[in-house]
């Protein structure tokens, strides 16, 4: 059985901006709307430096590729 937690004359919360503000105990989980998730700009200089813009002549590649991925009685990868 869980510990109980008694909480009195805690004062006034306030938050703004989206923010949480509990004045005494909190015994749960507390979701709020997320922004945007964070972007690296080293990731999407990397990509942009290494991937090519479009895969051009390499039909017989991923048809391999997509072969492998899809196959069910395949060899396993590992």
């Amino acid at each position: 059985m869980p510990r109980r937690i008694d909480a009195s004359h805690t004062g006034p919360a306030t938050a703004s901006g989206g923010g949480v503000a509990i004045s005494g105990v909190n015994c749960g989980d507390i979701h709020v709307h997320p922004s945007a998730p964070c972007r690296s700009l080293y990731r999407d200089s990397v990509v942009t430096q290494i991937a090519p813009p479009s895969l051009r002549g390499r039909e017989t590649e991923l048809e391999e590729l997509r072969h492998f991925c899809t196959v069910p009685d395949g060899e396993p990868y590992v």
